[in-house]
């Protein structure tokens, strides 16, 4: 008899969030133990109901509102569901079967100046409430798990850490000719320097732009900026026009998953300047596309990087020069962080990430 699971995806098309949620669902979907049951926002179902086999239930209710705390529980008293998944942390009040909740990070409390005090006050009781309400929680690394048992009086053994993964396409290697369609389509004609993600306060962006804008004194180099468009962001545009750094940095915003990939493997590193971050997947695709990585010295990168890339710390501007410079011109140092990041990645396989959450599905339905 299959378990049947209630998974919340309304954040399915989310950055961080989403692409957890369709990496779960991704290996669910072929999975003959379960039989799901999706929560989506109304406007997602004629995208989703072609993507996803399985029960839609519509849930109307604005996230982050009152009302889906109390709406989710009302679907799932009048469903045949037996364990319930929140991806975030905003679990459901008087939830009746045994539920599963992930928390990412805690960088509403963490990162303080970024957020309002009711958009603390709010994280804080909700995490509160999700820690003592499910019945397990899942993390995404220790470093989340020490930080949730430091700030909350949450019982450690219901903690599960579950790395997140990557799908196999990211191991796969790119044809050559997509590779350099990629670069031509967006005028890369240097070695480049990749950066994927937001473009909030806590990805320290500005850091590598110094940092990018001292390079180019000396080195013939590109930065390639994908996730968020800069145009819609006033202080980096200031910021980069200051620098005078326009004409060496490529900002094609959201690109295609292949484009993505073309964008990893085509690159001669990637450099993720956070001051902090719940994961950090970015460095993982990029580690599985066989491209070298820096990262800094904050939260839970260098748990995830280990000594296959780059450490720095996350102010020194010198240091994170240096360190790019190394893998611009020493090409045996660059073959053997490649080949370093290849292997540290299969440790991050999203089948992994997967079948460990399911595991804990069963564990809890007993």
């Amino acid at each position: 008899m299959r378990l049947h699971v209630g998974i919340d995806i309304r954040k399915y098309f989310d950055y961080g969030i989403g692409t957890y949620i369709q990496t779960l669902v991704h290996h669910f979907q072929t999975d003959n133990e379960l039989e799901l049951t999706y929560f989506i926002l109304p406007q997602q179902y004629e995208i989703l109901r072609n993507k996803l086999q399985g029960h839609f239930i519509l849930e109307p209710s604005k996230l982050y509102s009152l009302r889906e705390l109390f709406s989710l529980t009302i679907h799932v008293r009048k469903s045949r569901i037996q364990v319930f998944h929140e991806p975030h942390y905003t679990f459901p009040f008087c939830l009746p079967i045994p539920g599963v909740v992930t928390i990412h990070d805690l960088i509403h409390l963490r990162m303080k100046t970024m957020f309002s005090i009711l958009q603390r006050a709010y994280a804080y009781s909700m995490i509160s409430h999700a820690c003592k309400s499910a019945r397990a929680i899942l993390v995404n690394s220790q470093f989340t798990k020490n930080d949730l048992c430091q700030m909350f009086d949450v019982d450690d053994s219901k903690i599960y850490v579950t790395y997140l993964g990557v799908q196999a396409y990211y191991y796969e290697q790119e044809r050559t000719e997509f590779i350099e369609q990629f670069r031509s389509k967006y005028s890369i004609t240097s070695p480049y320097i990749l950066y994927v993600g937001a473009l909030k306060p806590h990805k320290n962006l500005p850091f590598l732009l110094y940092a990018f804008s001292k390079l180019l004194k000396q080195y013939r180099v590109q930065l390639v900026i994908l996730g968020e468009s800069i145009a819609r962001n006033n202080e980096l545009r200031t910021l980069i026009s200051e620098l005078r750094i326009e004409q060496h940095l490529i900002n094609p915003g959201r690109v295609s998953q292949r484009e993505l990939r073309a964008a990893y493997q085509g690159a001669r590193m990637l450099v993720l300047p956070s001051l902090y971050e719940g994961f950090g997947l970015p460095l993982i695709e990029a580690m599985a596309s066989g491209t070298p990585v820096i990262g800094t010295n904050a939260a839970v990168i260098p748990e995830i990087v280990g000594d296959s890339g780059f450490i720095v710390d996350s102010n020194d501007e010198l240091d994170l020069v240096k360190k790019i410079e190394i893998l611009l011109n020493d090409d045996d140092i660059h073959r053997i962080y490649s080949m370093k990041a290849k292997q540290r990645a299969q440790m991050f396989h999203s089948k992994q990430c997967a079948e460990q959450t399911k595991a804990i599905y069963k564990f809890v339905s007993q």
